[in-house]
């Protein structure tokens, strides 16, 4: 009624120790085919390429993602938009930069827009046709919006003496946010607090 290995009986104990020294060399066989196995595949230049590649695109979509979700701020005050075909939503935060963003609210209510188009190559003749004619205003910056670095910047702009601080510290925060969005990107400019 029982079946033996090795001349023991398997459902029991081992009295003799023999099953357990042979346990060892049997698991080390199978690992170390395993493991071969693994190597040879895994160590394949096509394997390392695919898997380096994906790893790359994964970390990239994740970074999109984290920037994509922390430009906008679900809090922030409503602004009327014409649409939804923006690429990034900018939420410009009112305790950091006050002048600012009372600047950039009042231009919006009186009809400036609040979705704007990337366009760097222009915002030096945009940022002299918004100045023209404009004096300049002693310890004080002059504020524009829309800002130079946008299509819709330039003659026209709402312009505003504010502290330099305050206009010097929103445009390089802007600036820092759309830095990975080309020319021709769509940005939607709210007010948060």
């Amino acid at each position: 009624m029982f079946a033996y290995c090795l001349n023991n009986p398997v459902n029991l104990h081992d009295p003799s120790g023999s099953w357990f020294a042979l346990t060892f060399p049997l698991l080390g066989q199978v690992a170390t085919g395993i493991l071969s196995t693994i190597t040879a595949v895994v160590s394949s230049p096509v394997v390392i390429g695919v898997a380096l590649v994906a790893a790359t695109g994964f970390l990239i979509y994740s970074g999109y993602k984290y920037y994509t979700s922390t430009v906008s701020n679900k809090n922030s005050e409503k602004v009327q938009s014409n649409s939804d075909d923006v690429d990034v939503e900018i939420v410009i935060p009112r305790s950091k930069y006050p002048e600012t963003a009372q600047h950039v609210e009042d231009a919006i209510k009186s009809g400036h827009p609040d979705e704007l188009t990337i366009e760097r190559s222009k915002s030096k003749s945009n940022r002299k046709e918004s100045l023209k004619a404009k004096p300049k205003v002693k310890d004080k910056d002059l504020d524009e919006y829309p800002p130079a670095m946008f299509k819709e910047g330039g003659a026209g702009a709402s312009v505003r003496p504010i502290a330099p601080s305050d206009n010097r510290g929103a445009g390089a925060w802007m600036g820092q946010k759309l830095r990975a969005f080309p020319d021709g990107a769509r940005v939607r400019i709210r007010i948060g607090d």
